[in-house]
């Protein structure tokens, strides 16, 4: 899987993170807008439909994930994103162990902890 597009073109300050939502349920909407955004500027970037494609493949099933998590299908939604994961093989931009990520800075070999900063 590999998606080919201008880079320069897609960035945008809507796709800037940390995300902040106020309530668990707007969650969804959210990111469906989120991935909306990630359509758009991929297709403004004028990427090729095989990107397209994998971009809307994407966002359909993390969104089917959501909605079973959020109808406590848990074991659906845990098979979707195993699967997911799966096909993206070990491509350290979208997949990183813990110890690795950059999105976790300093000394990773001491717990982790996910705090609510709401």
């Amino acid at each position: 899987m590999r998606l080919t597009l201008h880079i320069e073109d897609f960035i945008c300050k809507e796709l800037y993170a940390p995300f902040i939502i106020e309530n668990d349920n707007d969650y969804y909407d959210d990111l469906r807008n989120k991935f909306n955004i990630v359509l758009n500027q991929a297709k403004k970037a004028k990427a090729d439909s095989k990107s397209i494609d994998i971009i809307q493949k994407y966002k359909s099933k993390i969104l089917d994930a959501l909605r079973c998590y959020y109808n406590a299908d848990l074991s659906k939604c845990n098979a979707i994103i195993k699967k997911l994961v799966s096909d993206v093989g070990d491509n350290s931009f979208a997949v990183e162990r813990l110890s690795k990520s950059y999105a976790f800075p300093g000394d990773t070999k001491k717990n982790c902890s996910f705090l609510d900063v709401g």
